[in-house]
């Protein structure tokens, strides 16, 4: 083959509107992988924490940052579950993938099944949950799948697939308690698994990588034929969960679950390295400095000043363009129909372990920048979604507000410049009282949870 191609996978990001916390994981790992020199990234499933357009639009701020291709898979958080049949569940593994759960994932974030090529490594994304499922997706992903594996097969190049639900926990043939919830909910369960796996010897599968499991865990197994494949589950960049671990006693903590995988592939194979997440949300104090104001027709943008462009950290605002404000923690976001509203807010970190939480209440498209680098873009609503009720009750969504984290891989000790862009026209009459506000992270649980419990032991 030719120069090996070297990617990250993330995982399990159980993005939410207003979960801060699990955000800066994310950012953390973002930032360690944007400065990687990495080919691309993967995704393997549980974008959001449950399926709902404020949760898709936070997702694609907080993975807008990347300046390096990003390719998704589903999660159960998704699409929801495969079906449990007769087996005791509780309610939420009771929520089953259906149509209107896939064709709205294919709205929001693209195909659930698609191919990656490299540098002659073809990697194979496709949907674990439609899988025993009986959907018509589903036999249309087989056709797809078989296809796709006969026609790289014969070309003597690397395939390595990516999904959400790992084929099994410690060998392939593994036989487990099928009136066990766990087992059916953690894992393919058969006849899927069997067929895949068929697929995979007779292709000569090179790798598999899933997610689902919130650890990291990796089996080889050499099939008769002589060649082995490399199966390899990764942590999750959003929030610890135990489930796997009691149920397959693996020797791991929830707390080793925070991470994210890289993962190389060469003539011989797949070699894999684990990043486990060490730093936690800073409590470095921080100030509000002065903010300067503006706004411009859509479309245009302040002037340059001595090369320097609006949201560069050493750009200066020349007075009779822009007003100076005082620093404020709340700040009302302005701009009349056909015009984009700038800001430029300056602050002062005490250190590099401050953790910033931006508040956003907007419906308009919006471009965030940090001392001069991209961070976030959020898209515009459009026809704003009905208000959304998790389905266990948790919590409920029913404004554009978005919580948007700050953390030590961004910002820097010393003075710091926020620079904002909000633009596009509201999906209603009125600017719904549009703000930006400037919070300290909270350290209590976050909100809207019924336990912790609850948080750690879904997955």
């Amino acid at each position: 083959m030719n120069e090996p191609v070297r990617f990250a996978q993330i995982s399990d990001t159980h993005v939410r509107p207003d979960a801060v916390e699990r955000g800066l994981v994310l950012a953390d790992h973002l930032a360690e992988i944007q400065a990687g020199g990495y080919d691309f990234v993967i995704h393997t499933g549980d974008l959001m924490d449950e399926p709902s357009a404020w949760a898709a639009r936070a997702f694609r701020a907080m993975v807008s940052r990347l300046q390096i291709p990003v390719y998704f898979v589903p999660g159960n958080h998704d699409v929801y579950n495969p079906p449990m049949g007769e087996i005791e569940a509780p309610w939420w593994a009771r929520l089953e993938v259906d149509s209107d759960t896939e064709r709205q994932y294919r709205d929001w974030f693209g195909p659930s099944w698609h191919i990656v090529g490299c540098r002659g490594v073809h990697l194979v994304g496709f949907d674990s949950l439609i899988i025993n499922s009986g959907l018509p997706e589903e036999a249309e992903q087989w056709i797809w799948l078989e296809e796709t594996l006969r026609s790289l097969g014969g070309r003597g190049e690397q395939i390595v697939l990516f999904t959400h639900l790992p084929l099994f926990i410690r060998q392939p043939d593994e036989e487990l308690d099928a009136a066990d919830f766990a087992n059916r909910y953690l894992v393919i369960a058969p006849p899927g698994r069997d067929r895949l796996l068929d697929l995979i010897r007779q292709h000569r599968v090179a790798a598999v990588l899933s997610g689902h499991i919130h650890v990291p865990w990796a089996r080889s197994h050499t099939w008769p034929e002589g060649f082995t494949t490399r199966f390899v589950s990764t942590g999750t960049s959003g929030k610890p969960s135990g489930m796997a671990i009691g149920q397959f006693d693996l020797p791991l903590s929830p707390a080793e679950g925070l991470g994210y995988h890289e993962h190389l592939v060469t003539g011989d194979g797949l070699v894999s390295h684990y990043h486990q997440h060490t730093t936690t949300p800073g409590d470095g104090r921080w100030t509000l400095k002065q903010a300067w104001t503006t706004t411009c027709r859509d479309g245009q943008a302040p002037p340059d000043r001595h090369g320097l462009r609006w949201h560069d950290a050493g750009y200066h605002p020349e007075v009779r363009a822009w007003t100076q404000a005082a620093a404020a923690s709340r700040r009302a976001i302005g701009g009349r129909s056909g015009e984009a509203f700038y800001l430029r807010q300056a602050f002062e970190a005490e250190d590099e372990s401050v953790a910033l939480c931006l508040e956003l209440l907007t419906e308009r498209a919006v471009d965030i920048y940090l001392n001069g680098e991209p961070v976030y873009r959020l898209d515009a609503l459009g026809e704003r979604p009905l208000a959304w009720k998790s389905v266990g009750g948790t919590y409920v969504i029913d404004s554009p507000v978005l919580n948007l984290g700050l953390g030590q891989r961004l910002v820097r000790k010393g003075e710091n410049i926020l620079a904002l862009r909000v633009y596009g026209e509201p999906s209603r009459g009125d600017r719904i009282g549009e703000y930006i506000a400037f919070r300290p992270l909270a350290r209590d649980r976050e909100p809207g949870l019924a336990s912790k419990q609850q948080e750690v032991g879904q997955t």
